[in-house]
């Protein structure tokens, strides 16, 4: 099972992985890309299988928080999460996605705590994150609980 996964934003972070159990060794391959032409450039030239796209959904929250982020913003994140679904819809590729609400649910799942220093360098550790949970909560493979007690 080869998963392509995604932090959309102005930077967009990925993640090309496997289901193999000795995660992070299951990661093929990372990076980061700058810009939605960037992003379009990288999918039009990709050329590995990919059986499932997972990127991280976008939610704009309330109060002062989501406001200073939001207001009057291009929201880039969803930008970017619109051009990799049509991306995946062109190719027939079947996408899920997580919120980020749930980041360290899912960083403990997976054994990878994606805010390893500043965020500028780490989006496809997040997106790593996603798509080793979506691999994790389809059974392809063990949770970082699961591996620990197999050793």
């Amino acid at each position: 099972m080869k998963v392509l996964s995604f932090d959309g934003g102005l930077t967009t972070g990925w993640a090309y992985q496997d289901e193999r159990d000795d995660f992070p060794q299951g990661i093929l391959d990372f990076g980061q890309i700058e810009g939605i032409p960037g992003l379009w450039e990288f999918l039009n030239n990709w050329t590995r299988p990919v059986d499932q796209i997972v990127y991280e959904e976008y939610k704009v929250w309330g109060g002062n928080k989501g406001a200073k982020a939001n207001v009057g913003q291009n929201v880039i994140a969803e930008q970017a999460n619109g051009v990799i679904i049509g991306w995946a819809a062109s190719k027939g590729i079947p996408v899920a996605f997580y919120n980020s609400s749930n980041l360290d649910m899912y960083a403990k799942k997976t054994g990878l705590n994606p805010r390893i220093g500043a965020h500028k360098n780490t989006h496809w550790a997040f997106a790593a994150v996603y798509g080793r949970q979506w691999l994790q909560e389809h059974k392809y493979a063990k949770t970082a609980l699961q591996r620990a007690m197999k050793k």
